[in-house]
């Protein structure tokens, strides 16, 4: 997550546009790119992943009921 947007800035910079008018321009944009798809590939990761229940009991001596579990008192 950090250390992807810096190299892709480095390459950019020195390697794929160092013949344009404003290299870094171009490499911060593609490192803003690069962050973007970091943080996109983070999140879907995220909400792919399968939720945990580990306990068929809910019971209130296993704790405060949450989420689904919740009773609703109104």
């Amino acid at each position: 997550m950090f250390t992807l947007p810096i190299a892709v800035d480095y390459l950019c910079f020195h390697f794929l546009f160092n013949d344009k008018a404003f290299p870094d321009n171009w490499a911060g944009a593609m490192a803003i790119l690069a962050a973007n798809i970091v943080v996109a590939g983070y999140v879907i990761s995220a909400f792919s992943e399968k939720d945990d229940e580990t306990t068929t009991s809910h019971a209130d001596a296993d704790g405060p009921r949450t989420g689904i579990y919740k009773l609703r008192t109104n």
